[in-house]
Parts: C-alpha cells; structure tokens; sequence
C-alpha cells in the first residue's frame, strides 16, 4: 500500500527552470498557516535511533496510521497543494523520524517549491539511510545542478545511473552538468543515448542543439533544433538557439525571425512561470489561477492550455468568478465552445459588474457569431 501511495504521488520532476516564488495567497477553504509551514527549518526533524531503518523495505513496511497519512499528502499533491503536502509530511517525519519515504517526499516538494538547499538535504539524509536506493534521487543531483555545485552533481548523477542506467532524466541531467564543466563530446553522447530511449522528448532535443553548437558541430545543431520545434513549436530556448545557428549558417533573414519568435515567447514563457511560481504557494487562489490561464492563453500552447483547464476544473476555486471564466475563454481558445452553453449562462448570470467575467463571454458570443450577445458584452465592457 505504502509503495503504491508513493510511486503514484511522483512523476518525479526533470531540471527545472529556476523561478522565483512571491506573495504567498491564503488558500481557499484551507485553514493553515502557510507562511509558518514555509518557515519551518527541515534540518529541525528529530532523528531515528542508529539502526532502525537499517535495511528498510518499502515493498514490505506496513502501518496503518503513516497510510493514512500518506493518503492525506496524496491528495494534496494531486491538488498540487505542495505547502499543505508538505505540512503533512512534517507530522509524519515528527511521528516517525527519519521515515525513509517522508524524507525523500520532502527533498521532491522542496525541489518544486524551489528551494533547492533544503531538497538537498533531506535527499543527502535519505540517500545516508539507505543507500541502496540512491537511484530514487536524481532530483539531488538536480538540486546540486540547480545550486552551481557541478562536480557533486556528476558525482551524484553517476551514482543514480549505475543503478538505474535507463533513467532518462538523470542522463539529461548529467549530460548538462557535462556542458557547464565544458565536456562537450561526453554530453552530447550521453543526450544521444537519452534520445534513443526517447525519442519524442523535445527537451533532449532542445539540449542536443544548444551543445551542438557550443561544440562547434552547426549542422547537427541545426537538425536537433528542428526536429525539437516539430516536437513543441513553444519553447524559447530552441528558437534562441535556432537563431544563433541560423547566425552562424549566414543566413540572416531567417535568424531574426527565430530571434523574434523567441523575444515574444521568452516574454509570455515568464509570464508564464512567474504565475505558476506563485502558484505553489496558493494552488486554489482564483483570481491567480484566471490569471494564469491569460498567460498560457497568450503563450498559445494548446497542450499547456488544457492541462491548466483540467486543473481549474478540479480546483476548490472552480466555481468561482475568476475560475469559471478562465474555464470559459480556455474552452473557445481550444476551439469547444459549443461544450460551454450551460457555464456562459451561468456566469453571465451572476457576473454582474466583473470585468473578467464579461470579457470571457465576449469571447465566446464572438466565437459563437451571437451578434446580440457580443453588444451586450461590449455595452458591460463599455466598448
């Protein structure tokens, strides 16, 4: 039960882009404290006795009550409450110190919450007790990746490969701790090997061609770059560094498109990340998540798009104002507004003077060719 609760909770995360997390939001429905919870120093966890988890199994260890407080943190990670996740996990590493998968559940939220010093060390602490499953931490040698610390990123990443050689994310991972120590061939080996495994990750691809070209190898770049946006047309750092090869290959016309193309979505792409950085600290704040679904509206991802609608939708903020009109724009944008009948007369309904709430359902009498409904919209919006 407990293996099951765990290997369902994380997908663990890959190399994330760093973001700074800012006015944390009071939680709807949810009474906690959370700024203390965030406050909390991880290194004040009291210790088990030398020995108890000598030889620990989680496939075997059963306890009733740490599942029913695993089950807890469950379905707050699943709501991506990470703050009320971690809360939990607290009372579990204080009811059972040094509890194995607490503590590697801790290093993987504080890496989401970015605070890559604290991931670090709950994952050293875990890794010490039981040293055997070093291979279930490639998030440590992201944290050491994320923090500058190169040479104990290596050390790590190596240490996760042998014993789990197939694990894509730690090879990108060591891969690009390669190229910050200016081992250019070693990195680029090891990305082909990760692609053989993957070949549909558009990030590997993405790496594959900003190395390339630092490693002077323009050609190859080039083809990495562009299988990577048939992969995801959205992603900055491939048309930045199609640019740069585009630059190098003489052919300047072409180069400033990219360059253009990368400006706007640099732009919406932080947007974008500072909205889900904040995000983590208040995952059912309506008014944030409305705002953030503008921002992936204006980022024009599909995929990014319905994934925050689906998470909207299964949000305590769903029934909100700011929620049901982000789930009304995000349903025209996708192109399913005749899905939406039922939530546009609801919330013209109850929308009253709500600017948000009028500008969505201009949207959608737009979308719908209502030309009735799109003046009453702009009469509100006093258009």
């Amino acid at each position: 039960m407990i293996a099951a609760l765990i290997l369902a909770l994380f997908p663990l995360p890959g190399v994330l882009r760093e973001a700074r997390a800012e006015d944390p939001f009071i939680v709807v429905g949810k009474n906690l404290d959370r700024d203390a919870v965030l406050r909390r120093d991880p290194r004040a966890l009291p210790h088990a006795a030398a020995g108890k988890w000598a030889g620990f199994d989680v496939a075997a260890y059963e306890n009733a009550e740490v599942s029913a407080r695993l089950e807890s943190v469950s379905r707050d990670i699943l709501r991506s409450d990470h703050v009320a996740a971690l809360n939990g996990l607290f009372a579990l590493a204080e009811a059972e110190p040094d509890f194995p998968p607490a503590l590697h559940m801790l290093g993987v939220l504080y890496f989401r919450l970015q605070r890559y010093g604290d991931s670090a060390y709950m994952l050293e602490r875990y890794v010490a007790l039981v040293p055997n499953r070093v291979g279930d931490t490639r998030v440590l040698g992201h944290d050491l990746y994320t923090l500058g610390r190169y040479e104990e990123a290596r050390e790590h990443y190596a240490k996760v490969l042998a014993h789990a050689p197939a694990d894509v994310e730690a090879q990108r991972g060591m891969a690009l701790t390669l190229w910050r120590l200016g081992e250019f061939d070693a990195a680029l080996a090891l990305l082909n090997v990760a692609i053989e495994r993957a070949p549909t990750n558009d990030e590997l691809w993405s790496w594959k061609a900003t190395i390339a070209f630092d490693a002077g190898e323009t050609q190859a770049a080039r083809t990495a770059a562009e299988r990577a946006l048939e992969l995801d047309a959205f992603e900055p750092r491939t048309w930045y560094a199609l640019a740069r090869i585009l630059d190098e290959l003489g052919e300047a016309e072409p180069a400033a498109a990219a360059r253009a193309r990368f400006e706007r979505l640099a732009a919406a792409s932080t947007a974008v990340r500072h909205a889900e950085a904040r995000l983590l600290f208040a995952p059912d704040q309506a008014e944030l998540l409305a705002r953030w679904m503008d921002t992936l509206l204006a980022l024009g991802h599909p995929g990014r798009v319905r994934a925050a609608l689906r998470r909207i939708e299964d949000s305590r903020a769903a029934g909100t104002l700011p929620g049901r009109s982000a789930r009304l724009v995000a349903r025209v944008a996708l192109g399913r507004a005749g899905e939406a009948a039922e939530l546009a007369r609801e919330l013209e309904r109850d929308a009253g003077d709500d600017r948000r709430a009028w500008i969505a359902l201009l949207r959608w009498f737009e979308a719908r060719d209502d030309a009735t409904g799109v003046a009453r919209a702009q009469g509100r919006l006093g258009r």
